[in-house]
């Protein structure tokens, strides 16, 4: 048994390819996943909704945008677009002498800092949810499930 994949092209897009733009420069293109939450965009057409899930390498605002007649006219393209993005985080550490508390504390503060490490102007953590504490063999285990606003359209 084969499967073949099928893919529909917008018509704007492929006219602008046909036509020898250059494709991923023309484009602004998700770099992770998530959920479209927001567009800071100047110039260029968008490609996607609010609330619409999105894949990395999926095309957020285009170049090309019909004019008046319904031809192809190329733009700059100028914006970012953000989303709702997931982020797990799993830290493990000796057991030390302060007190669990604040053992733990250091440790939530380790992973807020680990995940804003890559973090681009108005990125943020929306919630944090911590999935499991606990100790095991003198060793101390923290998982914590984020959930964060951040700017999809440029690399990290």
């Amino acid at each position: 048994m084969h499967l073949h994949a099928v893919y529909a092209l917008d018509p704007l897009l492929l006219a602008g390819m046909i036509k020898g733009h250059r494709a991923m420069h023309d484009f602004i293109v998700a770099q992770r996943d998530g959920i479209i939450a927001g567009f800071d965009v100047q110039h260029g057409e968008k490609r996607v909704a609010l609330n619409q899930s999105v894949k990395k390498g999926d095309v957020l605002v285009s170049s090309l945008m019909a004019d008046s007649r319904g031809n192809a006219e190329h733009l700059h393209v100028k914006g970012r677009v953000f989303a709702y993005t997931w982020e797990e985080v799993e830290l493990e550490a000796e057991r030390s002498a302060m007190p669990q508390p604040l053992q733990f504390f250091s440790m939530l503060l380790q992973a807020r800092a680990q995940v804003s490490s890559s973090f681009l102007k108005d990125d943020r953590i929306v919630s944090e949810n911590i999935l499991q504490f606990g100790e095991k063999a003198g060793k101390i285990k923290l998982v914590i499930h984020y959930t964060l606003y951040r700017d999809i359209s440029s690399p990290a």
